[in-house]
């Protein structure tokens, strides 16, 4: 094999002379400049780091880390070259070079999925984030043949300019193949969006091999490795590595033969007759937005229509701690973080939400209460419950600076109200401090999201246009922020008021403070041409705000805010403000369907009726309405049982409320 390989490469080297020589013999002598044509297809490896969970907008609340992918291209081109001198040039290449790929990671968080037999078996899917890059990349080259061999090296330079840069977020499932996403399929986009980079900069390294195949004209095949030092996404870091097969063909141009003598020059022509007067062509135009009644007013009116749905987690009032441990656990939250919206991440920030509403409200005092399990290490130690309370008081004086004295800390062994003592699991849940407080300090957290929506009556061009030939076209040019965004044209106007609409994605860009501008071209008949100045027309922003506990949704499912207590149906007082809340927004003749939970712990058949009386407590908050109440017991989990927290959120229903689509406008009457 090695033999075959060194016969083939110095056949290429002999004929690569041979052709060099050939041409040096018949070809006049070219010059040292040089253009010529390019293809060929790269191939690109991306390596690097992409975290979804660094960007909750970005990641859309998922987490995982792509690392790697793959993409190629086709990549035509052109180029110019110069020889400063033999054996030594400068070159520039313009190439078309886009790229579309993926990155591919297994999605973390793997879970089990129960078959028709019953049988568990593990989920395996993959998360993609789909690249799809269009632009041009410009390299500029230096290159040179060592040895005195038609092999040439060249190396510089390149950046890349994007001009469509596109990405998708998904998840496949791969295994098993009869589970669904909730569209239907065993896929789910949930994200895409703008790279956000159009700017890239690396450098290339190649090699390439010249064959003469006519006069002042060579055949190179050639190939090229390059790297971008620069991530092409804002929401990680990947380097673009590159490796490009191509062809080209260089054409030299020949030096001039020596232009002739000028011949002589010839006698001044007579001076021309004097021009006849132009015609006259005069045009003027003014823009007017339009009101409801469709009367012109000096403004555009927009309307944004946005509507607010919100919801409510409950704060679980307990910090929980180890055996025979006063200090703060390590997964309660930081004031450096944010604040997240699901139960579990929500009550871990219960610290910090405390120390903030506590800040806002100075005159709001607290009870911290620290208690045992009365076992193991924490066996008859009082001290160590105090100790626990003195810690959170800790951590709320030096954190936020609150005054010491708004804040009384108490120490005992069990709970009030403990869990099961004789379990590991309830003995866990009583080594914890209780806040006791108003209801305000340990309200649930409200969080909500706006669905915004855009309308117009347009806008409205009045022209006046004088010419003397007769007028062959004209053009309405609008503009958003200086640029094109829409025309109108034509080669008579019937009338001198023309109306036009805006798009969904300029009345969002209005909404946003952007400018509109706009100016008219008009041609005559006698090819003379005149453009108007560009103006500015004002934009009047009306915004509408509503409420809507269900948005355009057919059925919404509720119930963070509600937490019981353990081996308890009875609901607490920020549970019943947060159903009479929730009772005021649904709309009236709407299904509703209530599931009570329990968690792991205790026999299953008690825990059943323990979770059916949990949803009959709800229902007797929710009159009004049908109700179907269900006892899900603990076959069902709403979260992991491995914390303590985990098992008190567990203990809670979920209400499913479902809209009468011929009743969609109307709302609960007050009882």
């Amino acid at each position: 094999m090695r033999r075959i390989t060194a016969s083939i490469l110095l056949a290429l080297l002999l004929a690569g002379g041979y052709g060099r020589m050939n041409a040096q013999e018949t070809s006049p002598g070219p010059s040292r400049f040089s253009v010529g044509l390019v293809g060929g297809y790269t191939v690109h490896m991306y390596k690097g780091t992409v975290d979804l969970g660094a960007d909750q907008a970005f990641g859309a609340g998922n987490c995982g880390v792509l690392e790697t992918g793959t993409a190629g291209a086709i990549t035509p081109g052109i180029f110019a070259e110069f020889q400063s001198s033999p054996g030594l040039g400068l070159g520039l290449r313009l190439m078309m070079e886009g790229s579309s790929g993926k990155m591919t990671a297994p999605a973390p968080g793997a879970t089990d999925y129960r078959v028709n037999d019953s049988t568990l078996v593990p989920v395996i899917s993959n998360q993609e984030f789909d690249v799809d890059i269009a632009g041009f990349s410009a390299e500029l080259y230096a290159s040179f043949r060592p040895f005195d061999l038609p092999l040439l090296i060249s190396a510089g330079p390149k950046i890349h300019f994007a001009t469509s840069s596109k990405y998708t977020l998904s998840e496949q499932i791969t295994s098993p193949t009869e589970l669904m996403f909730a569209n239907g399929t065993n896929s789910w986009q949930f994200g895409a969006g703008d790279l956000k980079t159009s700017l890239r900069f690396g450098a290339m390294l190649g090699a390439g091999y010249p064959f003469p195949v006519a006069k002042n004209m060579e055949f190179r095949p050639e190939i090229s490795l390059s790297a971008y030092f620069n991530s092409f996404t804002s929401e990680g870091n990947v380097m673009d590595f590159g490796a490009r097969a191509d062809v080209a063909v260089r054409y030299t141009f020949p030096i001039p033969a020596p232009a002739p003598p000028p011949p002589p020059p010839p006698p001044p022509p007579p001076p021309p007759p004097p021009p006849p007067k132009p015609p006259v062509l005069a045009a003027d135009i003014r823009a007017f937005g339009l009101n409801a009644a469709r009367e012109e007013v000096p403004e555009v009116q927009v309307t944004v229509n946005e509507r607010i749905r919100t919801q409510e987690t409950a704060l679980l009032p307990y910090v929980f701690f180890q055996d025979g441990s006063s200090t703060i656990h390590s997964r309660y939250r930081r004031t450096s973080q944010s604040i997240e919206n699901t139960p579990l991440t929500a009550y871990r920030h219960i610290l910090d939400v405390l120390g903030q509403r506590m800040t806002a409200d100075r005159n709001a005092r607290i009870t911290l209460v620290g208690t045992t399990s009365n076992a193991g290490a924490d066996k008859d130690s009082a001290e160590l419950g105090l100790k626990r309370a003195e810690a959170v008081k800790t951590y709320l004086t030096e954190l936020f600076a609150i005054d010491a004295g708004r804040i009384t800390t108490k120490g005992r062994l069990l709970p009030q109200d403990p869990s099961n003592n004789t379990t590991p699991e309830g003995q866990e849940e009583n080594r914890r401090v209780e806040i006791m407080a108003d209801d305000d300090l340990l309200a649930p957290i409200v969080t909500g999201d706006t669905i915004r929506s855009f309308s117009s009556t347009g806008i409205r061009y009045v022209s006046t246009i004088e010419s003397d030939t007769g007028m062959a076209d004209w053009g309405i040019a609008m503009m958003i922020d200086g640029k094109l965004a829409r025309s109108l044209s034509g080669a008579v106007i019937e009338q001198n008021r023309l109306s036009d609409q805006f798009t969904v994605a300029e009345l969002e860009r209005l909404s946003n403070g952007s400018d509109v501008s706009y100016n008219m071209t008009v041609t005559d008949k006698a090819g003379m041409q005149i453009t108007t100045g560009t103006q500015a027309i004002p934009t009047h922003i009306e915004r509408v705000r509503q409420e809507d506990a269900l948005a355009a949704d057919s059925a919404t499912t509720f119930g963070g805010a509600i937490v019981f207590a353990f081996n308890s149906s009875q609901l607490r007082a920020d549970a019943r403000a947060a159903l009479a809340r929730l009772r005021s927004r649904i709309p009236a003749g709407s299904r509703i369907s209530i599931s009570g939970y329990a968690d792991e712990t205790g026999d299953a058949e008690y825990n059943r009726r323990l979770s059916l009386a949990r949803a009959r407590a709800v229902a007797g908050e929710l009159p009004g309405f049908q109700a179907q109440v269900i006892g899900e017991g603990e076959e069902k989990e709403l979260f992991p049982p491995n914390t303590p927290e985990g098992r008190f959120y567990s203990r809670s229903v979920r209400i499913t409320v479902t809209r009468d689509p011929s009743r969609k406008g109307d709302t609960a009457p007050a009882k």
